[in-house]
């Protein structure tokens, strides 16, 4: 898995170099195969941190989401005015 994301990386990268410079990035680069303890610490540490911070996005737009904030949030309207105008 973590080997998959290096070559992701390094791909990603190769389409941001120009043509010219992509044999140094290459070079430069640890091997394809080898994959450091860093990296494997940065996708582990996503792996973890990505789906703790989307709940707390949602709370924080909860508000947005559902209209539950009434004095921001649509009207309803009552079952009698919806006779009265018909809709």
């Amino acid at each position: 898995m973590s080997s998959l994301l290096t070559q992701i990386v390094r791909r990603q990268a190769l389409m941001m170099v120009p043509r010219r410079s992509e044999s140094v990035l290459l070079q430069a680069g640890p091997p394809v195969t080898k994959v450091t303890n860093t990296e494997k610490l940065i996708a582990l540490g996503m792996f973890f941190v990505v789906p703790m911070l989307y709940p707390m996005y949602i709370m924080a737009n909860l508000q947005k989401y559902n209209g539950s904030n009434r004095t921001l949030g649509k009207k309803k309207k009552s079952k009698a005015e919806k006779k009265q105008t018909g809709k």
